[in-house]
């Protein structure tokens, strides 16, 4: 066991396998605004859905702002429930996790009411002590933000016991900002290069060295 007290782990690319679902959702979503542009899964998860929607697919915020709507409604009915899945074993670092007596808690961009849904749906929220996420009416949508909210809500003094788990570029900027250690792995979606230019005290390559770390 690491010397940390809390445990922060980001949703997509480090619990969930929640590509599937994101990437239908954003392309259903481009479609429908009449954008002939084909998504790319590795571009669109990790950033808030509207900034990458103009950063990268050079959408007005206008049309952006109805993107996202659309996502989110072809989310909720399909991508949370049908195209969302666990990463194997993740499950069992979490419950160790919890039985090795961190505080384990989300940090994600993702808005609460979909990771409240999912992590309950597929039966980890057991071992989550507290879910910190993102709103919908964008109040607290960045890295960033939602990692102050749970510093905030779970009262940590010394950051220095804080560990934040994530899989992009986005997570380790986060952590680096807020001043706290990240860890990176490399079985979600960010690639080893990307977490490589990035600062992290370790990458795990695999989930066995995730749980080989933290347990």
């Amino acid at each position: 066991m690491t010397n940390y007290k809390y445990l922060l782990f980001d949703v997509d690319g480090t619990i969930i396998e929640s590509g599937p679902g994101v990437e239908n959702s954003y392309q259903y979503a481009l479609d429908t605004l009449g954008y002939n542009v084909k998504v790319k899964r590795k571009d669109i998860i990790g950033p808030p859905i509207k900034q990458s929607m103009m950063e990268i697919y050079g959408l007005t915020e206008e049309d952006a702002t109805k993107g996202l709507e659309l996502y989110r409604e072809r989310y909720d009915r399909i991508g949370k429930k049908d195209e969302t899945f666990l990463y194997d074993g993740i499950d069992t670092v979490l419950k160790k996790c919890k039985e090795k007596g961190y505080i384990v808690a989300t940090a994600t961009s993702k808005p609460e009411y979909f990771t409240t849904f999912i992590l309950d749906n597929l039966n980890v929220s057991q071992y989550i002590d507290f879910i910190g996420a993102a709103t919908l009416d964008k109040s607290r949508s960045t890295k960033e933000t939602v990692i102050e909210y749970v510093l905030e809500s779970l009262g940590v003094e010394d950051k220095s016991q804080v560990l934040l788990i994530g899989d992009t570029k986005f997570d380790l900027i986060g952590a680096e900002t807020i001043g706290i250690d990240a860890l990176a792995v490399a079985y979600g979606y960010g690639t080893m290069e990307e977490l490589k230019s990035y600062k992290s005290i370790y990458i795990a390559k695999d989930m066995k060295e995730l749980e080989d770390y933290l347990c």
